[in-house]
């Protein structure tokens, strides 16, 4: 790649990166909504999908993963776990705590997994060809491979 083309792809990636920010942000909008009506802000969603990916990690991993302090991400926590989303198991004999969704915090992840499936399957199926879809797909997944930020699933 060239200077030149390595001054254009960073272009390019920050005006797709705005324009998907703002379209994605026109869609928290009417999330925010519907997870009010399941009494959970945003950060709680995102605290659930941690755990989700990460079952049985412990508040310091909930922290890391959505960029809180540890002292807010444990009153998120509490306060997942009082809603009934999350549960807290105490290791014996030790301090760490691990967290695992239960049945209605699966549910709640099932529900936007397909939500977020449907969106991008329309978006996509309605602009873009399925070979160029392809394409995309791959590209993305090597660009993370090169960039090493795949995180290490337990």
């Amino acid at each position: 790649m060239t200077e030149e083309q390595a001054d254009e792809l960073h272009r390019l990636m920050n005006q797709y990166s705005h324009i998907f920010n703002q379209n994605v942000s026109g869609y928290f909008n009417d999330h925010d909504k519907e997870l009010k009506q399941k009494n959970l802000t945003f950060h709680e969603r995102q605290a659930m999908f941690v755990i989700n990916h990460y079952d049985g990690c412990s508040p310091s991993v909930i922290s890391q993963g959505i960029g809180m302090a540890r002292s807010n991400a444990s009153r998120l926590i509490n306060s997942i776990v009082k809603k009934g989303y999350v549960t807290k198991t105490k290791n014996i004999g030790k301090k760490v705590v691990n967290l695992t969704l239960t049945k209605k915090g699966e549910e709640i992840i099932q529900e936007e997994k397909t939500r977020k499936q449907r969106q991008y399957v329309t978006l996509y199926n309605t602009h873009i060809p399925q070979k160029e879809q392809d394409r995309l797909f791959e590209l993305y997944k090597e660009m993370i491979k090169i960039w090493g930020m795949i995180p290490p699933k337990k």
